[in-house]
């Protein structure tokens, strides 16, 4: 059985939309989470262990005059064949607001229209599901005549039992669009330019004890949080996008179940470069780590490029958290155009819709331009992507899009909408999205690229390009010392230099060296994680450097004043290294120079360092082995050396003390015996 009420009936039509709508806030207060929206309210949702009823499916948009199809899930077990679905329409919303309002269930609005039908009347497709067709903006049995003009119109949906006591209800939107105009909104007026974004990223894939993170792991696999996301864009690969994939995330060994899907991908989307792992900018640039910050984003870079088939997009950058210094690294790299959220904007509820504007920037070395481009997303309808249902939070979305379109007023502006970092939702969420983004009359998905080349710029009243600004934001202090970071970074650098970028060693070192700073380590664990980081870092650079071997040959014997010591290096590395040595002895000296660089190439090296021995002996002498720019010290050693030469100084002492021993005896001899002469001599 069918029932419509009448426009004629509508006092007592809004009397019982009204005490549904107040069981329908009383379940979202009980059972909802509220997400702070910069737009202007907080968004809520239901949270059920089971559910009597919930959407599973939901045309986009309905042409006035054309029909509204809606499948939904009723539980056998939680109703009965004597129910009733009621299907309550509310007055169209025109502002963020009223919108937020209605998803909160604070405020449902006036009724225009409403339906009762019969549980046992719907038609079921299969199992659960029940399929409702209603007409819009005509008479009809199943229809909501009120709901004419375009529009987007909350939509009650409530199943009731026989005596009028509701079970369950949720509000879902109908997107109505004026008929015969399928490609664009009322009076031919252009689409809203929709660029989503698709951060695709997970905290450090290995841990400190070289076994891959099992968090991140489960996130790769097709059933995970990173998994999901590509799943569905993969099987969507019409519809532009931008993603942002995390080199780390991606490249990991452990997350290869990503490969294949996101290559797909890869090859349609616009691909933005990003940091090796998520860490906080202006938190590194605070701290004095610009370097680590400009490294994050250099290796990152390089990881992409080597994962895919073309370099990602360097011109275009997400930048949360955002501050200036932040947006001057990122001119420096090559980045025109930013994307932000819209909470770093003074008076960020601006951004809805929105359209390119300029942020201040510092110019960096060889850059003349004070400002960069800017987006600002839509915070509010990312926020939307979780709480409901699957595919109600996608309805939401995509009404929350329309209203964006309505209230562009025929100018080109857009949305951009942001996947939250730790996004973990399911697929359905997304299919109703992308799905219902296919030749939408109100929604055009564009890249972020074709977002800022298709979205004319604000401007002033004078016709300059308007300037934003920027919220103030207090980074939090990295996840460990900087002292410790510049340190570590210091000697990794060290490295490179010694034995080159692309040297394994130098790759896995500086790994661990970028691991650190990642924004998912927080609390006393993740600090501790950072910290081992560090010290993983540094003991790949120790194990490099004894890759250079120092044999001890034991006692050096010198049977000459003048001679040499043999030195012999063994070098493990794949290509010729400089080093320098430095040798210390308080016995020898060198006529050559105690300090001298030496070429080793691979295999065994055997040099002769020419000294001069001060005087027979045994006695030490000192090797200092570095990088030959002495950041490095790869090795500290002694010999012991024993000479058995003597010296032309010794030869001539010993002669002489020879000749006046001799000279000394003669005298001394002669004057004895002329003591003896002359005593005998005496008369007696």
């Amino acid at each position: 059985m069918t029932k419509r009420i009448a426009p004629r009936a509508r006092f007592s039509a809004s009397w019982a939309g009204g005490v549904i709508a107040l069981i329908s806030i009383t379940s979202l207060v009980l059972g909802g989470v509220s997400t702070n929206d910069p737009s202007g309210g907080a968004f809520a949702a239901p949270s059920r262990a089971t559910e009597a009823l919930s959407l599973l499916g939901q045309d986009p948009y309905t042409v006035s005059g054309g029909e509204l199809n809606l499948e939904v899930s009723i539980s056998s077990s939680l109703s009965e064949p004597t129910d009733n679905v009621v299907i309550t329409a509310q007055s169209s919303i025109t502002n963020r607001a009223a919108f937020t309002r209605v998803v909160n269930g604070t405020n449902t609005g006036s009724v225009l229209d409403q339906v009762e039908i019969a549980l046992a009347a719907l038609p079921s497709p299969g199992g659960s599901a029940r399929a409702i067709s209603l007409t819009l903006g005509a008479a009809g049995a199943l229809a909501l005549p009120a709901l004419s003009a375009p529009g987007v119109y909350p939509l009650a949906i409530a199943l009731e039992q026989a005596n009028g006591q509701v079970r369950e209800s949720f509000t879902t939107f109908a997107v109505v669009v004026e008929g015969g105009l399928f490609a664009s909104p009322v009076n031919n007026e252009p689409r809203l330019a929709v660029a989503w974004v698709w951060p695709l990223v997970a905290g450090p894939a290995e841990l400190p004890n070289g076994s891959a993170d099992p968090v991140v792991s489960a996130a790769a696999l097709p059933t995970g949080r990173l998994g999901r996301q590509v799943s569905a864009l993969s099987r969507h690969l019409d519809i532009p996008i931008t993603i942002s994939p995390g080199p780390e995330t991606v490249t990991a060994r452990n997350t290869s179940p990503l490969r294949s899907g996101l290559l797909a991908v890869a090859a349609r989307a616009q691909v933005l470069a990003g940091p090796y792992v998520p860490v906080d900018i202006p938190s590194l640039i605070e701290n004095l780590l610009g370097g680590i910050a400009d490294n994050e984003l250099a290796t990152g870079n390089t990881a992409l490029s080597e994962y895919f088939s073309s370099p990602p997009d360097i011109r275009t950058a997400l930048a949360n958290p955002v501050s200036p210094g932040a947006l001057t690294l990122l001119r420096a790299r090559g980045t025109t155009r930013v994307a932000i959220s819209n909470s770093a904007l003074v008076n960020g509820s601006r951004s809805v819709p929105t359209a390119p504007f300029s942020l201040k920037i510092t110019p960096p070395a060889g850059v003349n331009e004070t400002t960069i481009s800017a987006v600002a997303s839509d915070d509010g309808i990312a926020n939307l992507l979780t709480g409901a249902s699957p595919v109600l939070s996608g309805q939401r979305v995509l009404a929350a899009l329309a209203l964006n379109a309505y209230a562009s007023e025929g100018a080109t502006q857009g949305t951009v909408l942001v996947n939250p970092f730790d996004l973990d939702i399911p697929e359905e969420t997304f299919s109703t999205i992308l799905n219902g983004l296919r030749n939408h009359p109100l929604l055009k998905p564009v890249t972020l690229e074709s977002f800022f080349s298709e979205v004319p710029a604000v401007q002033t009243s004078t016709g300059a390009l308007e300037i934003r600004e920027l919220t103030t934001y207090s980074p939090p202090a990295p996840p460990v010392k900087a002292s410790a970071l510049n340190a570590t970074a210091n000697r990794v650098l060290a490295l490179q230099a010694f034995i080159g970028s692309d040297a394994r060693e130098v790759r896995t070192a500086n790994q661990w060296l970028l691991r650190a700073p990642s924004a998912t380590f927080t609390e006393a664990a993740g600090q501790a994680r950072a910290r081992r980081s560090l010290k993983d870092a540094q003991a790949r650079v120790t194990a490099a450097l004894a890759q250079i071997e120092i044999p001890n040959p034991g006692t050096i014997t010198l049977t000459s004043e003048n001679g040499s010591i043999p030195l012999t290096f063994r070098n493990n590395f794949d290509q010729t290294v400089r080093v320098r040595i430095s040798l210390a002895s308080e016995k020898l000296s060198f006529p050559t120079g105690s300090t001298q660089e030496l070429e080793l190439p691979p295999a065994n090296t055997t040099v002769r360092i020419p000294v001069q021995a001060r005087t027979p002996g045994t006695f030490v002498l000192r090797l200092n082995v570095a990088s030959s720019d002495g950041l490095l010290i790869i090795a500290v050693q002694e010999f012991k050396v024993r000479s058995t030469a003597v010296s032309a100084i010794g030869i001539i002492l010993m002669i002489g003390a020879v000749v006046v021993l001799a000279a000394w005896w003669i005298l001394d001899a002669r004057a004895r015996r002329k003591k003896r002469r002359e005593k005998t001599a005496v008369p007696a």
